[in-house]
């Protein structure tokens, strides 16, 4: 810029001293793409455009991108505190080109502050120039799998210690609601019931009309009520169900000998059976019918059983 172009266009970003010599140089920033667009009219003078670029990070290697949409040609030097300036690379022709610095052939970074420089001359505008300098981490495979090996591992003893924590958790649950279950079963109501177990005779043996009977009953009446006994047994427990309509009895059922006297050694001979039956027919109501059915075929009234007693 100026009258005679001894100045820089520091408002774009250019630096640099025409006036002792020194040319004008575009300062690219790491890690990004920059385009050069010359296609106005205003452009079609501009015969050479130069770059600059200090990398930061010593830990990286710099990698350098440069494409040019017409023949051009390119020069690459670089330059530290201690070494002046050398050229990389010289006349080539830049239609696209990729390199990587080296860290190890490159001390970036303070305190040499390597320089590198970029010098695009042989324009023929309109074109344009893709140019970017950048220091991006490189995908170690190794470190990468020994990490994922590690998370890997950590997330399994995790996983394990919350399966064991919610298992024990879930046994807790489980006792818990055990205890309560059994309190409920403690709290339930309970009474006593009287049972009158008659006497098996042995094989053979006749067992009298009126045997275990009150004294003074009559032997008709004896017999009816063998019958009514043997058909009618009464429940010990009678839970009605929701609407009245069912209930559930439970009764005591005298088990098989096998034609012996006793039960064989080993074998309960009693034994508590529950059923669901339907309208909750009771002992009573049972009795009751039996007695009026017996009253139409002209049979004595049957006195019906203590009510505290089942048979």
């Amino acid at each position: 810029m100026g009258d005679r172009c001894d100045k820089c266009d520091t408002h774009n970003k250019f630096v640099g001293d025409p006036a002792n010599g020194e040319e004008c140089f575009y300062s690219l920033a790491l890690d990004y793409q920059f385009t050069f667009n010359m296609t106005k009219p205003e452009d079609l003078h501009f015969k050479r455009i130069n770059f600059q670029n200090r990398p930061i990070r010593s830990d990286l290697n710099t990698d350098f991108h440069i494409t040019c949409s017409k023949a051009a040609k390119i020069n690459i030097t670089v330059k530290t505190v201690l070494e002046p300036e050398r050229v990389i690379l010289a006349d080539y022709n830049c239609t696209q080109y990729e390199h990587t610095f080296q860290q190890s052939d490159y001390n970036f970074g303070t305190p040499d502050n390597t320089t590198f420089y970029v010098y695009v001359y042989g324009l023929k505008p309109p074109l344009f120039v893709q140019v970017a300098f950048s220091q991006t981490p490189r995908l170690n495979l190794r470190q990468f799998f020994i990490t994922f090996s590690t998370c890997f591992l950590l997330l399994l003893v995790i996983a394990a210690l919350l399966w064991k924590i919610k298992q024990k958790y879930d046994n807790y649950r489980r006792r818990q609601r055990l205890f309560v279950e059994m309190e409920q079963m403690a709290s339930r109501p309970y009474a006593q019931a009287l049972l009158e177990i008659a006497k098996r005779l042995p094989p053979g043996t006749r067992e009298p009309a009126c045997a275990g009977l009150p004294p003074g009953t009559r032997e008709p009446t004896c017999a009816v009520r063998k019958r009514h006994r043997a058909a009618v047994p009464c429940p010990i427990v009678l839970e009605q169900c929701a609407g009245n309509r069912a209930a559930l009895i439970t009764v005591v059922i005298e088990g098989p000998t096998g034609g012996e006297q006793f039960a064989p050694a080993g074998v309960s001979g009693i034994i508590v059976g529950t059923a669901l039956v339907a309208d909750g027919t009771s002992r009573k109501d049972s009795m009751d019918r039996l007695s009026k059915a017996d009253g139409k075929k002209g049979a004595k009234t049957v006195t019906p059983l203590n009510s505290d007693v089942c048979v």
